[in-house]
């Protein structure tokens, strides 16, 4: 689950032995910092959250419900794992010529063998988000750190509305729009995620 993740988070920043930090999450990594600020904002210096999908009425894209489908999901991910990639990352972007085939590779084969088509498996299906996502508008307006919300322009997984949301519901944050990114921006346009988010830490 999500908030076991953010315990697990927590538990790398005991072990690196860093009271505080910078805590960068992109997609549904923005969804395990929502339930990190709710058990471990003390720990946190500044928040930079990019595509968050983080509010209960957040729809799934529509290749990930299919892989939720029971036996359906295991068939697609052992006979079309590559081709999911593929579709779904491509599809989130502008310029999806920088997912390149080796790069297309090394994510893919990070999930290879029967054990990491079930993390994969574990992955997508990590519940809907009406219920993981209930208690996350209580949680976001609690947030008092500084917060940097970066949003692609052509993002089609995140409305605007929802980062315009996030945007009023964080008093002390701020909202970039990168106008030639879609939703996986780190692939996307990393050149600017990289200025804007060492603007911010800086």
């Amino acid at each position: 689950s999500h908030k076991e993740r953010a315990d697990v988070l927590d538990e790398l920043r005991g072990h690196l032995q860093l009271e505080k930090f910078v805590l960068v999450a992109h997609d549904l990594g923005a969804s395990v910092a929502i339930d990190y600020m709710g058990k471990y904002a003390r720990h946190v210096e500044k928040l930079v959250l990019m595509s968050p999908p983080v509010y209960p009425n957040f729809v799934e894209p529509s290749i990930v419900k299919l892989v939720r489908i029971p036996l359906l999901g295991e068939l697609l991910v052992l006979v079309m794992k590559n081709a999911l990639f593929g579709i779904g990352i491509r599809k989130g972007m502008v310029h999806p010529e920088r997912f390149t085939p080796a790069l297309q590779s090394a994510m893919a084969g990070a999930f290879s063998g029967n054990a990491g088509r079930a993390a994969l498996l574990r992955n997508l299906r990590w519940g809907r988000p009406k219920p993981v996502f209930a208690d996350y508008p209580r949680i976001i307006k609690t947030i008092t750190v500084p917060t940097l919300i970066i949003q692609g322009r052509r993002d089609p997984y995140i409305p605007h509305g929802q980062v315009m949301r996030l945007r009023q519901d964080i008093p002390n944050s701020e909202l970039v729009f990168i106008d030639d990114g879609g939703h996986f921006l780190p692939m996307d346009a990393p050149q600017t995620v990289a200025e804007n988010i060492n603007r911010w830490v800086g």
